[in-house]
């Protein structure tokens, strides 16, 4: 069967859009708009969904689109990541045990297939799976049935498999290390999510939209993203995608005492790794101004403004204290509320 699918027209992206925040899944991207076009298209058709993206795409939101969108949504939904589990007892998860199956096994345990009976199973990172837990996916998705481990009766595996994978996964069939049939047999339909790198126009989109969340959780004041941080954030290439993303903003909206996120109050997780790739006059020059922002900045938050304190911590006169402060973009009043004037 073909997979490519014609996208939403114009008339129906607004029907896209509001899925799109029925599943808290945050973009304006053609890709996104694409991906859950052909999420909705496969949700009732109750066959094995493949999606693929890099880590922290967000795959696990269209699988839950998927479920939430298909006639299982009154059922459990039950997601799990082997390679987070020892090897050894990925095959107990998955599928439980009988009685005597192993010492201590008193009696019958569910695992995971009988927990989301009538519902949706994500399996992520589905590549881990050892070659005969393959087998047994294999055999699930050709007959339905699965046998839990200590040898007794079969039983009725009535879920639907969403697999993801974060690595391109015909590249490991082509190299032996994935079956081949079951590759086919559970890519029935398959949804590509895309890098945060190639849906750029969405990135202050997200930004604006986890600080928002983080403020609203946390509690704190409302704060806004300086035009350098917009700017910073669009010039950053993403390596760990919008979970880094998310991780970024909530880190800067805790920090900051500010009612305004700058350039230099962005710590970027994968920036070390950028750094590597620049000159060594650079990368020392960049990772220096990003300091000394952050520096003046701070020590500005811990004397409530006062510029004689600052100067004489960071052993500067005042006029240099002052031209750091024009160089960063700091608004100096953000820091002298509590001074009477």
């Amino acid at each position: 069967m073909s997979n490519r699918e014609c996208g939403p027209a114009s008339d129906g992206r607004e029907h896209i859009s509001g899925l799109l925040m029925r599943m808290g899944i945050v973009g304006d991207d053609p890709a996104v708009y694409m991906a859950l076009h052909r999420a909705e298209k496969f949700a009732d058709k109750d066959k094995p969904v493949l999606i693929q993206g890099e880590s922290g795409t967000g795959k696990e939101l269209f699988a839950r689109a998927i479920h939430y969108l298909s006639k299982r949504s009154r059922k459990p939904f039950e997601d799990f990541q082997p390679s987070a589990c020892p090897e050894a007892l990925v095959g107990n998860e998955l599928f439980g045990h009988y009685a005597g199956a192993f010492t201590g096994a008193g009696g019958f345990r569910p695992g995971i297939i009988d927990r989301a009976a009538g519902g949706t199973l994500f399996l992520d990172e589905v590549q881990s799976l050892s070659p005969a837990l393959q087998v047994e996916l294999l055999r699930i998705l050709d007959t339905q049935e699965y046998r839990p481990l200590g040898g007794g009766a079969r039983r009725r595996a009535d879920v639907r498999i969403v697999c993801a994978c974060n690595v391109d996964l015909l590249s490991l069939v082509e190299a032996g290390t994935f079956r081949h049939d079951l590759y086919y047999r559970m890519a029935w339909a398959r949804i590509e999510v895309p890098p945060l790198r190639e849906r750029r126009g969405d990135i202050l989109l997200l930004a604006d939209h986890f600080l928002e969340k983080s403020i609203l959780e946390g509690g704190g004041t409302r704060k806004l993203l300086s035009e350098g941080a917009r700017k910073a954030l669009l010039a950053y290439q993403w390596p760990g995608n919008v979970r880094e993303l998310a991780s970024t903003i909530q880190s800067a909206a805790t920090m900051v005492e500010g009612d305004e996120i700058c350039a230099e109050d962005l710590e970027f997780p994968g920036q070390r790794d950028e750094l590597l790739l620049l000159p060594l006059d650079q990368a020392v020059a960049d990772s220096t101004r990003q300091f000394v922002g952050r520096y003046i900045r701070e020590l500005l938050a811990m004397y409530n403004g006062n510029m004689a304190r600052v100067a004489e911590t960071a052993c500067l006169d005042r006029s240099s204290i002052y031209r750091l402060i024009r160089e960063h973009g700091i608004e100096i009043n953000t820091y002298r509320r509590s001074i009477a004037m």
